[in-house]
């Protein structure tokens, strides 16, 4: 058996793919789409990610603990 993620991005293509489990030739997990509140989790996480590898090939200087704790 082969696993295979995607992301889709239209009704239509979702369609698709129920219709091919209809006939038996694939198995769908998560049909459920996603929330827009763990949509935006998701992108906050995603951007922290891309600061923090910036950060480590040395383009961009995070704030230290310090400072972060200061603005608030």
């Amino acid at each position: 058996m082969t696993t295979v993620i995607v992301e889709i991005i239209n009704k239509k293509a979702l369609k698709i793919l129920e219709g091919l489990e209809d006939a038996s030739l694939i198995k769908l997990k998560n049909k459920n789409p996603m929330s827009a509140e763990k949509i935006r989790i998701l992108k906050g996480i995603a951007s922290a990610l891309k600061e923090v590898d910036l950060h480590e090939r040395g383009i961009t200087k995070l704030q230290s603990a310090r400072e972060f704790l200061n603005e608030i």
